[in-house]
């Protein structure tokens, strides 16, 4: 509760450089979406109406009105016809996203079910009179794993998507890049997909991306040239960009660099254990190298003092009016190094 009253004013004061945000955090979405009191849900799209014209709210992977989701009980459901109701009065466009898979096993899953999830969400939506603009699907590395290529069918998840929203905006996240056989090899067969009405949202998360060592320097694979390469192929395409804000806690060792996993309970301990002993800037983001003062203990492993911890941060001001930032509630978690 503490970090989600922060969160509400934060944008207020802050410089906003995209038309879109996304909402994925399903933590943080229950305790808004669960509270009695509508005021601060309303308050919350009031705050995003400041802020950005757009909004992509992420509902669950599936079934998202059965129980064990978000929206599954009716003060959830209330809080989210006043959230999109908030939004309308303030005419910003609401998304709602489901379908959410990753990995060649967790798509065939939810391609065996796609029409029954999309008829029964669909249902659902009618029956709650909710206002919103569109839809949007997550499907990512669909042949990961894969024994035949996975294409026709997500190609058959959109036709049955358009079919039933034929008055909604559809759009899918995805993983396009610059190379028509690789973007063919990840699911994505552009040739055909382009004939179709549903939109795509390009992914670019330098973070997801990963690190390597270059120079006794942590460098991340989507660097300064390769960002710029695949932001101008992306404007030359007229596609939808999601860029990731996150930041990236880095270990180096002597041939690799491993990015950890740091919760926000986390950020203040590593903050008081370490000191910043250089920083390296591009266009796009900086990464400051730090020392590690004493062992820091996390949840799944541990930093000793003679670690090499590096941190990433994305800038914002290459971001463009119509670009989406990944995602509301992680931007506004991270620790900044000073």
């Amino acid at each position: 509760m503490r970090l989600f009253l922060f969160l509400l004013c934060f944008h207020c004061s802050s410089l906003v450089y995209s038309k879109g945000i996304v909402i994925a955090d399903e933590k943080e979405q229950l305790i808004l979406f669960g509270m009695e009191d509508s005021t601060r849900v309303i308050e919350f799209a009031n705050d995003l109406a400041n802020s950005y014209s757009e909004v992509i709210l992420h509902l669950g992977n599936e079934y998202v009105f059965r129980r064990g989701n978000i929206f599954y009980d009716s003060i959830h459901q209330a809080n989210l016809k006043h959230f999109s109701e908030a939004l309308k009065i303030k005419n910003v466009q609401l998304y709602l996203w489901f379908l959410d898979s990753y990995g060649s096993v967790s798509f065939q899953k939810i391609f065996l079910q796609h029409r029954n999830i999309i008829d029964e969400t669909r249902g659902y939506l009618d029956r709650l009179n909710l206002t919103y603009t569109g839809v949007y699907i997550d499907l990512e590395w669909i042949n990961k794993g894969a024994m035949l290529p996975n294409n026709e069918q997500f190609e058959a998840v959109l036709t049955y998507l358009e079919k039933s929203f034929p008055t909604k905006k559809i759009g899918y996240f995805c993983s396009l890049i610059d190379s028509e056989k690789e973007n063919d090899r990840r699911g994505f067969t552009w040739k055909k997909l382009k004939n179709h009405r549903a939109l795509p949202l390009v992914m670019l998360y330098i973070k997801d991306g990963g690190f390597y060592v270059e120079k006794d320097q942590v460098v991340p694979y989507l660097n300064e040239n390769r960002l710029s390469e695949l932001q101008a192929y992306y404007a030359k395409q007229k596609w939808n960009v999601c860029v990731s804000l996150s930041s990236a806690w880095i270990v180096k060792t002597d041939k690799d660099a491993k990015s950890l996993h740091v919760n926000s309970n986390q950020l203040g301990q590593i903050k008081q254990k370490i000191q910043p002993i250089d920083k390296f800037l591009t266009a796009y983001y900086s990464i400051v190298k730090c020392q590690i003062q004493s062992d820091i203990q996390l949840t799944n492993s541990s930093l000793k003092s003679k670690d090499e911890l590096w941190v990433l941060k994305v800038f914002t001001h290459w971001l463009q009016p119509s670009y989406f930032e990944w995602e509301y509630f992680s931007i506004q978690e991270e620790l900044e190094i000073r």
